[in-house]
């Protein structure tokens, strides 16, 4: 009777911890990325300053895409080959954050959205402009709504018009406006086309949240005049990082439950497993007791 109690306690741990792993990553994610967010602030800004070829590249991409063409999507298709050009660029490397204030959104964006980097935070689209902003551009980036290792976008269908959305790219703060969002199938790439006269960001993510996910999620912005939250109101690109982190700071955050429900399941799974554990060793005590006599 003893074994079978010892074996049950075994195995409901075992049962609550198959779960509880992926919960306790979610959880440990979704807390630090502000603190990764800070430390981008810290680290990339002082050490990655971009060299004449890059920037040289930087803009000879942008040419090549004007017209949106050769867009793949991202969720479908994850074997293409992309070709960005870029001397002395690691596509590894974070290239900046992308931050929804709104939905309390910060994540590292990766150059090619591919799986490897749409695990690790999002990612642009190769086909379009870099989100570096400019006239006549449109830099999409895509992310998961949800993903088995964070809550990533899970919350972008809470964004409304007049939200503010920014990249923050080696200390230049780039300020978007959402301006509409739309809904579209994975065929209706023209979309995503530059506007002329227009300096855009898109946010893609797959639609509905529930798979299968037909669609495909447009948070389509406008690049609006950074300011700092200074009364000088000194240009937020020439400014320090704190000047952008209080930027970003000072914008309204929705509620977003869903995170709370993820950090409660993961505090509750450990002390269901601290009491389980505790149960087991009170059982093995009285076993090996019992073996002695």
């Amino acid at each position: 009777m003893k074994f079978k109690k010892i074996l049950g306690h075994i195995l409901i741990i075992a049962g609550i911890c198959i779960p509880l792993q992926a919960f306790t990553q979610i959880s440990i994610r979704d807390m630090s990325s502000a603190m990764d967010y800070k430390k981008y602030q810290e680290e990339y800004r002082s050490k990655n300053k971009s060299s004449k070829n890059i920037k040289e590249d930087f803009d000879k991409y942008d040419r090549s895409v004007v017209e949106g063409s050769g867009l793949v999507d991202p969720f479908v298709a994850d074997d293409y080959k992309s070709d960005y050009q870029i001397r002395g660029w690691d596509k590894d490397k974070i290239f900046g954050y992308l931050i929804i204030p709104s939905i309390d959104v910060k994540q590292p964006i990766r150059l090619d959205a591919s799986y490897d980097h749409l695990d690790k935070g999002v990612a642009h689209i190769y086909g379009t402009s870099l989100p570096i902003g400019g006239k006549d551009r449109r830099s999409v980036i895509a992310g998961h709504r949800g993903w088995y290792r964070g809550i990533m976008l899970l919350n972008l269908g809470k964004v409304v018009p007049s939200d503010k959305v920014f990249i923050d790219r080696n200390g230049k703060l780039l300020t978007y406006e959402v301006k509409d969002i739309e809904i579209i199938r994975p065929s209706e790439w023209q979309k995503l086309k530059p506007i002329q006269g227009k300096d855009m960001l898109t946010i893609l993510s797959c639609h509905p949240i529930r798979p299968p996910s037909p669609y495909r999620m447009l948070v389509n912005c406008e690049r609006v005049e950074e300011v700092t939250g200074d009364k000088a109101g000194a240009k937020s690109q020439n400014g320090s990082s704190d000047q952008s982190y209080s930027i970003v700071a000072s914008q309204k955050t929705r509620s977003t439950p869903v995170k709370y429900v993820f950090y409660t399941i993961t505090i509750v799974g450990w002390l269901l497993v601290l009491y389980r554990l505790w149960k087991l060793i009170k059982e093995l005590r009285g076993y090996y007791g019992q073996e002695n006599c």
